[in-house]
């Protein structure tokens, strides 16, 4: 996966790894997040990208992924009121948790 030449490849052979089915969701959403911080801190334009996404809910929109997407199209999730998504959107809300969080520390640092 890490020798990939861009995410949509590293993605495809994720599909075939097995995980540990004990892995708690506060697991897998706690390692998500540590990913999806580390990035945050690496990258500067994915860092800009979520802060200048302001208090729009980040949603990702998958109608095959049920625990990290809406489980839904696009345009199904726009049209949809979230408590109507059959997804859960972790990574929306992780994402939002750690936007949320270069918010503050930029307040703070002010």
């Amino acid at each position: 996966i890490l020798k990939s030449p861009n995410p949509k490849i590293a993605r495809s052979k994720a599909k075939f790894l097995k995980y540990d089915e004990k892995w708690t969701k506060d697991q897998k959403i706690g390692l998500m997040k540590q990913i999806l911080t580390a990035k945050a801190e690496q990258v500067p334009d994915f860092r800009s990208a979520l802060v200048e996404s302001n208090k729009q809910p980040l949603v990702y929109a998958n109608k095959y992924e049920y625990e990290w997407a809406t489980g839904m199209t696009a345009e199904e999730t726009q049209q949809t009121k979230k408590a109507g998504w059959p997804g859960q959107n972790l990574l929306g809300t992780v994402l939002d948790t750690i936007r949320a969080s270069i918010v503050q520390k930029k307040l703070s640092t002010k």
